[in-house]
């Protein structure tokens, strides 16, 4: 394993690279940069797990639910602003509401593939989409969205724009690219 230091502004990303096996070229890992470009987004996966399952080996639907977040973390990580790091900065962005619709069962061992977006953003309110697919197929097994809102450490009301310029830059960046990329 090769570990590289990438410095990016304020903060720092170790990557990570492991010898690709057969049929896997050099450029197939993950990285994570500030610098990357909403349509290049990289889907979050997952295996779903017996845990997550009922007796007939099928997803219950709740984990849909953690399984949104755990892509909107790694959504945030790749676009450069990393919620621990919000947090940090004093910030906190609650869900306010979260809806999911099923399309397809997903049974034990399945690997699904999570895309995120922004579906709309104002500086004080964000809602983010999301499209559960099969890795494998592409079939659409769920959507969903879910809506929040930024908090300060007193659990007051904020605007990014005025309480952290740098991460409101980067969500309407994330943004205009959605409202872009459905015009095209």
């Amino acid at each position: 394993m090769i570990e590289i230091s990438v410095p990016l502004g304020y903060n720092r990303w170790e990557i990570s690279l492991w010898k690709c096996r057969s049929g896997m070229g050099p450029g197939n890992f993950r990285k994570k940069s500030r610098e990357r470009r909403g349509q290049n987004m990289q889907p979050y996966e997952w295996k779903a797990q017996y845990y997550e399952t009922d007796q007939m080996g099928i997803v219950h639907h709740s984990n849909y639910i953690r399984w949104f977040e755990s892509a909107r973390i790694d959504y945030m990580d790749q676009m450069g602003i990393p919620y621990k790091k919000m947090e940090e900065d004093g910030i906190i962005c609650p869900v306010l509401s979260a809806s999911c619709e099923y399309h397809v069962m997903t049974f034990f061992g399945d690997t699904v593939s999570i895309s995120v977006s922004i579906k709309s953003y104002n500086g004080i309110r964000l809602i983010l989409s999301y499209e559960v697919r099969d890795k494998e197929t592409g079939e659409l097994k769920a959507n969903g969205e879910t809506g929040h809102c930024f908090l300060n450490r007193s659990r007051k009301l904020v605007s990014l724009k005025k309480a952290a310029p740098e991460t409101d830059a980067v969500f309407r960046k994330y943004a205009a690219e959605k409202e872009e990329g459905q015009k095209a």
